[in-house]
């Protein structure tokens, strides 16, 4: 197991919604997702950092944006396989049209 830390930078847009993150193992982006194919890593609030273990194998991190119980998917990022620790910023978007989404920065 390895570790991997989200930080989520602090912005006036969405400041009172969440971020829940997720992992997957496999993932596109026209799929259909379940619950039971996820394990959920934690949320984040508004500047502040998220702290877990993941696999070593290789997966992908979903954002799941909580604007104040609309959930939506955001944005995701594929982790490459390895053993080393990850660390990975985001941020929300401000873009009113598409409810401010969660974004990493890649």
């Amino acid at each position: 197991m390895r570790k991997i830390i989200i930080n989520r930078k602090k912005s006036v847009a969405g400041c009172a919604g969440k971020v829940l993150i997720y992992t997957i193992e496999k993932f596109e982006s026209d799929m259909p997702i379940t619950q039971e194919q996820c394990n959920f890593l934690g949320s984040i609030k508004n500047d502040s950092v998220l702290e877990s273990e993941i696999p070593e194998s290789e997966i992908t991190i979903i954002a799941v944006y909580d604007n104040l119980g609309l959930l939506m998917i955001t944005d995701h990022m594929v982790i490459s396989q390895g053993t080393e620790d990850i660390v990975v910023n985001g941020k929300v978007k401000s873009d009113p049209f598409k409810d401010n989404p969660f974004i990493f920065e890649k």
